[in-house]
């Protein structure tokens, strides 16, 4: 009986040792998916807090385009009426006057 006692010790040994490893996997297996969670977390505020960064810069930018483009627009159409003032001042004011065929003739302002 010494050796059944001794086979059901080592069975027992066995399974005892099973049920510890099975418990250690586990447990590592939580503890992995505890970190993977907190490391996921982590991640998604980083890049969360980045992808805000990044929207602010390119708003900014977009703004201060949007205000140069404005200002060249702005500069282009004066300068476009300056030059159509003028030309209408030139065109009811002659500087000059106009001959025709006869040189005694000289234009008349409108």
């Amino acid at each position: 009986m010494s050796i059944l006692s001794d086979f059901r010790k080592l069975l027992f040994a066995k399974k005892a040792v099973a049920k510890s490893a099975v418990n250690k996997a586990v447990e590592t297996g939580k503890e992995v998916g505890e970190e993977f969670v907190e490391k996921s977390g982590e991640f998604i505020e980083k890049a969360s807090d980045r992808a805000g960064e990044l929207y602010d810069q390119a708003s900014e930018k977009a703004s201060e385009l949007y205000e140069k483009a404005k200002n060249k627009v702005d500069d282009f159409t004066d300068k476009f009426w300056n030059a159509a003032e003028k030309d209408e001042q030139k065109a009811r004011f002659p500087l000059k006057p106009i001959q025709k065929s006869n040189p005694q003739l000289t234009a008349i302002a409108f």
